[in-house]
């Protein structure tokens, strides 16, 4: 089933009026008036203290960050969905516990934002259809191998999963690109050109 979500592009309060609820006020009027219609809010912004205070405080979930920093302001930027309604809840839940996964795999996000992956749930079992879902969108292009890394490493890392020495070689392979740095693109290339050859699935 489909979900319609309404974007905010951005919210500004001119500087003498800051800080006395009026953005509050703002966001909760389109909170009321959008449920209607939408089933959730969404906002995506660079991530710095001020900014993700105040999302927070709008019951804003993190749900997806970018892998690399950007251009302008040397920060990450950060999908957080405000549900609208119970289904939406669940659905926003779980995928909060995707950016869990990814955000314990990757070990190169800073501190703000790793402060952001909660215990609040495990992320289901990977089972076989979405580790090879996950490795094909890489093979194809369509994926970069980041989004995919913590997908395949709870998959091969999976005792039930090491039976063959090709299992077990992957599970290391992938394992051991625990970095504290993002993947350059030489190092992708290496990484996507194994997979190719290991992966049978």
């Amino acid at each position: 089933m489909h979900k319609k979500i309404l974007r905010i592009s951005r919210i500004c309060v001119v500087e003498d009026k800051r800080c006395q609820g009026i953005a509050t006020q703002m966001i909760n009027a389109l909170r009321k008036e959008a449920a209607w219609q939408y089933d959730a809010l969404s906002i995506s912004f660079s991530v710095n203290p001020i900014t993700l205070a105040f999302w927070q405080a709008q019951q804003g979930q993190a749900v997806r960050v970018g892998i690399y920093r950007n251009k302008w302001q040397g920060a990450y930027a950060l999908l957080m969905l405000i549900p609208l309604n119970d289904t939406m809840q669940v659905i926003t839940h779980d995928l909060h516990k995707h950016f869990n996964r990814h955000i314990n795999y990757h070990r190169f996000y800073p501190t703000i934002i790793r402060r952001l992956a909660s215990d609040d749930g495990k992320p289901a079992a990977v089972d076989e259809n979405t580790a090879a879902s996950n490795l094909d969108s890489v093979l194809q292009g369509h994926r970069d191998i980041h989004w995919a890394l913590p997908f395949l490493s709870a998959y091969y890392g999976h005792s039930a999963h090491k039976k063959t020495p090709e299992n077990s070689k992957i599970a290391n392979e992938i394992n051991n690109k625990k970095l504290r740095n993002s993947l350059n693109k030489t190092q992708k290339a290496a990484l996507i050109a194994k997979l190719r050859q290991l992966i049978k699935i």
